[in-house]
């Protein structure tokens, strides 16, 4: 599962590290610090996926997760990650389109968000 994960990431987030969704998988643990920075990244994504493409569902161990990480990186860096990842869908919509990258979106994260 943490193969498919990385192939993700590598169509969807060019530029993420594959350690991204090793956190995702692992939503009931606490992040470690150094995967703190992906898992905000894709919080911010998914968060902003969340209100665009309407979903009903947000997985709370996933937001319980990003929190850990706010907490463990500070309120300013935590910020600027967030950001990268809100920017990320942005940037997406662009190329995909938003039903596109909607779809794909619940695809990729089926645990995560759901229509």
């Amino acid at each position: 599962m943490r193969h498919y994960l990385s192939v993700i990431v590598a169509t969807l987030f060019v530029g993420f590290s594959a350690q991204l969704f090793e956190v995702h998988a692992q939503q009931t643990k606490s992040a470690p610090a150094n995967q703190c920075d992906e898992h905000l990244k894709v919080h911010g994504l998914l968060s902003r996926a969340y209100t665009q493409c309407n979903f009903t569902f947000y997985s709370r161990g996933f937001t319980i997760q990003a929190d850990d990480c706010t907490r463990k990186l500070g309120e300013k860096d935590s910020k600027q990650l967030l950001l990268q990842g809100t920017t990320a869908f942005d940037e997406r919509v662009k190329q995909l389109g938003q039903p596109v990258l909607c779809a794909k979106i619940l695809k990729d994260f089926p645990y995560t968000v759901r229509q």
